[in-house]
């Protein structure tokens, strides 16, 4: 008898161990974000971010030309710059004209001319003044 209530109180035990480290799971499980990103094409961007200041755990994966990835932890105004310099840079390679997504090329047909002629140049930043923009922007917030 003595043995099988010492059993029992052993089975009492590990049950709540479960228990306390099911918990616990669960608990780390709502504040970490675990994040695993797989795009392919070409000019594909994949950001995987924390706004709120919750870790993250994860990769980005892509295949194709010109990826544009990002991953840390952002405020919100550097997230939406980011994603704005990442939209200029594709946009830029592809020789697009961001408000002119109808041409292909960074030339526009003139109808009455038939003649083609170079579209005015964008004030958005180029892909290395934006990185370097980054590159400043993360190095400020680390001081």
């Amino acid at each position: 008898k003595a043995c099988f209530d010492k059993l029992q109180n052993e089975a009492k035990v590990l049950r709540r161990c479960l228990d306390f480290c099911s918990d616990v799971d669960a608990y780390v499980e709502s504040k970490i974000s675990n994040i695993e990103n797989h795009a392919e094409g070409d000019d594909t961007i994949q950001l995987m971010v924390s706004t709120d200041g919750r870790p993250l755990i994860g990769k980005n994966h892509g295949i194709g030309k010109r990826q544009k990835q990002a991953g840390g932890h952002f405020g919100e105004v550097s997230l939406q710059q980011v994603s704005g310099d990442f939209k200029s840079i594709a946009l830029h390679q592809n020789g697009h004209v961001e408000n002119d997504t109808k041409h292909s090329g960074p030339y526009k047909q003139d109808r009455m001319a038939k003649q083609s002629e170079p579209v005015e140049k964008s004030s958005k930043a180029g892909p290395n003044e934006v990185r370097k923009r980054t590159e400043n922007r993360a190095r400020d917030q680390d001081s």
